[in-house]
This record gives structure tokens, C-alpha cells and sequence, in this order.
């Protein structure tokens, strides 16, 4: 995955992590994401977009290959 360019624009740190898992919340959707924020066993990437929508990406250490996107907007996501 890249951080940069449209696709991630700052890849968050460990610090940051417990904030991004609070703002997912607690719910069937994003329990596997929070579980592992929490532990510090992924990697997390802000996306903001110049529309003013923003989402995040949560790649899993264990699943490098099938990261999970939160937003309001697909496309802020999609690259």
C-alpha cells in the first residue's frame, strides 16, 4: 500500500491509534479493526481528500493484503 498521493496522506502513529479505534466504535463492522488498533498489530492511514470527505485505511500485520476502509465516500478510498 502507498502513503502518498490519493490513496493515504499520513500514515497514523501507535500514539494515534487509541483515538482512530475510539472514533470507530463498537460495533460488528469494525470490531476486527478496533481489536487490532488497540493491540498495535496493523498499520493506519488517514485519507483526506480536497472534497472535505475523509476516511481511514486499517492494514492488519496479519492480512497486508486485504486493508479495511472507513468514510463517508468510497471514492475518498479509492485510487
Amino acid at each position: 500500500m502507498q502513503v502518498d498521493g490519493n490513496l493515504a496522506d499520513h500514515m497514523l502513529d501507535g500514539a494515534e491509534f487509541e483515538a482512530l479505534a475510539d472514533s470507530l466504535g463498537d460495533g460488528p463492522e469494525t470490531v476486527i479493526s478496533v481489536h487490532n488498533l488497540r493491540r498495535r498489530q496493523c498499520k493506519a492511514f488517514a485519507v483526506r481528500a480536497t472534497s472535505g470527505h475523509d476516511g481511514c485505511l486499517v492494514q492488519i500485520d496479519s492480512l497486508p493484503t486485504e486493508p479495511t476502509g472507513y468514510g463517508s465516500d468510497a471514492g475518498v478510498l479509492y485510487d
